[in-house]
């Protein structure tokens, strides 16, 4: 009989921590899961607050910008000229700007892929920027037309923000690191030293 009762209380107290300690260990995760899963406006804010990446956030950064750019790439693909309405002269411009942009966001995922391996490269970066930039600025002439803006949904405003998110917390950064002849990121360095002497 006591036997019995000692095993209903273990029973008792366990099921007791199972249902307190689970929902914990869930909170713990949640919140290991937040701090490695930052936001556009996580990266704006380290920027403005003049603060260096750490290799981790770095290849965060990386790979939500290219997730942002694959969505962005796909809702691209879906605009036709033919959709709108346009006369000759004005669907040949609208063509030759669409294709532009394709090629510019194609070459900005090289710089990217690049990036990844070398992530001090200031000319890799500016480029990467700049290129981003100005898709994202032709999307917007895209965004007005009715049409296209069902097709690129948010895509372009969303890779307009981490583009900010890279020139904030990443490109600007890097540029004062290299006027003060020092490395942003710490890495193994392939590349041999220049031979200024």
């Amino acid at each position: 009989m006591k036997g019995e009762e000692n095993m209903r209380k273990v029973f008792c107290i366990l099921a007791l921590a199972f249902w307190v300690l689970i929902p914990l260990v869930g909170l713990c995760e949640e919140g290991k899961q937040s701090d490695i899963q930052l936001n556009y406006m996580d990266y704006i804010e380290k920027g403005n607050n003049i603060e260096e990446l750490t290799v981790e956030e770095f290849n965060i950064l990386i790979k939500q910008l290219e997730k942002s750019m694959k969505e962005f790439r796909g809702a691209l693909s879906k605009i036709r000229i033919e959709d709108a309405n346009f006369t000759n002269a004005v669907g040949k411009n609208w063509r030759i700007e669409l294709t532009a942009t394709r090629q510019q966001l194609e070459r900005a995922f090289e710089y990217l892929s690049y990036l990844r391996e070398h992530p001090n490269e200031v000319s890799t970066s500016l480029q990467f920027y700049i290129d981003l930039m100005e898709v994202t600025q032709t999307a917007g002439d895209f965004h007005q037309i009715m049409i296209y803006h069902k097709k690129l949904k948010d895509t372009d405003t969303l890779l307009s923000m981490w583009n900010m998110a890279f020139r904030k917390a990443h490109l600007q950064p890097l540029a004062y690191a290299k006027d003060k002849n020092k490395k942003l990121y710490n890495l193994l360095d392939t590349t041999p030293p220049d031979d200024a002497n």
